[in-house]
């Protein structure tokens, strides 16, 4: 069974794409029948903070992001970090990872 938006109705049907074969329209001239669900999908994904972490440690592995040697990471002094922009309403984000130590930080609005 496959869902479908009865217009007509507002409501949630599912189908047998077998008989549906030859319906015209957007209509059913085979069997449907009304959803007693209107979700049709629904995907949580969670994130252990291992996973989250390995997401933004690959900046560094990363070849599209910019370097910049005009900054000091504060853990270790180095000059040379990753960074990437995120346009915001205020102006810009900077999300930064040191290439020594891998160390990360953001400048925020900016």
């Amino acid at each position: 069974m496959y869902p479908i938006e009865d217009g007509r109705e507002k409501k949630l049907r599912y189908y047998c794409r077998t008989c549906r074969a030859g319906g015209v329209g957007g209509e059913t001239t085979g069997y449907d029948e009304e959803a007693d669900d209107y979700c049709i999908a629904r995907f949580v994904i969670k994130h252990s903070e291992k996973e989250k972490t390995l997401v933004l440690g690959d900046m560094l592995n990363d070849p599209t992001l910019a370097r910049s040697k005009d900054v000091s990471c504060q853990k270790c002094d180095a000059r040379e970090a990753v960074y990437k922009q995120v346009p915001t309403i205020k102006g810009m984000d900077l999300y930064f990872q040191c290439v020594k130590c891998g160390n990360e930080w953001s400048e925020i609005g900016h």
